[in-house]
């Protein structure tokens, strides 16, 4: 969250930005961090979230037991030590790709979507040699805090909800439950058709939700 703040911050110093015209968009787990800055930074005018995480309890704590989220934990408490100590850092597969049993998901899983997506030439390593799935062991360990869905009644700040409809019965619920708690003005909007990951890069589901996001943020 610490770099969303730094970005706004940089965007403040250059000349050809008006600073009093600063929107955030996140998507995925950065719509949660989003709103969470936002709900401090009033240097954004208004926000958006599409396909968000607005409650990272559900992927921790919500569906992990005591033993696993400890596990975890002790995972990400070592991996933080040992940079400390020597520099050097361990990685992990943050997202769970390399364990999923692919034959077993649904095909309309956001899990099964996320592997599609993520591990295949479609936005992977094949098409960008640069990306990896994993990150270091010790970034776990704010993320498991992040829940926007706590502080929705006190954002103040405008926000518009996206999500898909074929997402409403897993993450689209999060944005739907978030909308509900928010502070005014806000908005929600489903866009047919489209589920969790088409809203990344389905040309005709993001430019709908493009076209809502702007319709908004140019009222705010």
């Amino acid at each position: 969250m610490e770099s969303i703040r730094d970005g706004i911050s940089f965007l403040g110093t250059l000349p050809f930005v008006n600073r009093d015209r600063l929107f955030g968009l996140g998507m995925c787990a950065s719509g949660g961090y989003m709103a969470l800055v936002a709900t401090t930074d009033k240097r954004l005018k208004a926000i958006a979230t599409v396909s968000g995480m607005m409650s990272n309890q559900t992927s921790y704590f919500k569906t992990m037991d005591r033993e696993t989220v400890c596990a975890a934990i002790a995972t990400a408490n070592a991996g933080r030590q040992k940079f400390y100590e020597t520099g050097k850092v361990e990685y992990m597969d943050g997202l769970g790709m390399e364990s999923l049993d692919l034959d077993s998901l649904d095909k309309t899983s956001a899990q099964y979507e996320g592997y599609e997506f993520y591990m295949t030439k479609r936005a992977g390593a094949e098409t960008y040699p640069n990306y990896s799935h994993k990150s270091p062991t010790f970034l776990l360990e704010t993320p498991m805090l992040a829940d926007a869905q706590s502080y929705a009644p006190y954002l103040y700040t405008p926000y518009i909800g996206i999500y898909g409809e074929k997402a409403l019965q897993d993450t689209g619920s999060l944005t739907v439950k978030f909308y509900e708690a928010a502070s005014e003005p806000k908005e929600l909007v489903e866009i047919s058709g489209a589920s969790h990951v088409s809203l990344y890069d389905i040309n005709a589901d993001v430019d709908r939700a493009i076209t809502a996001i702007d319709t908004f943020f140019q009222k705010h």
